[in-house]
């Protein structure tokens, strides 16, 4: 989750001068949700060693293949959007 929000900021950063906007939807597990804002938001406001711990404990470790190929697809992605907005 952390790990998300840092990829987020990083590209915020590259992109659009930093800014960031955060649209929560609803139909979520109400504590899952709750924690990932608190983590959201003070990551945000407290920089990357701010990290509640989840109660539930932490997920398991995403296939390194399977990582690589959803970064470089967001990578892609990132890229053409650049290209669509002349970023």
């Amino acid at each position: 989750q952390l790990a998300m929000i840092a990829l987020v900021q990083d590209a915020a950063s590259r992109v659009c001068r930093g800014r960031i906007m955060f649209v929560l939807e609803g139909g979520y597990e109400r504590r899952a949700t709750a924690l990932g804002v608190l983590n959201t938001l003070n990551r945000l406001v407290n920089g990357p060693a701010a990290e509640v711990k989840d109660p539930i404990g932490p997920a398991l470790q995403a296939d390194k293949q399977l990582m690589a190929k959803l970064e470089a697809e967001f990578s892609g992605r990132l890229d053409l959007a650049r290209r669509t907005h002349r970023l």
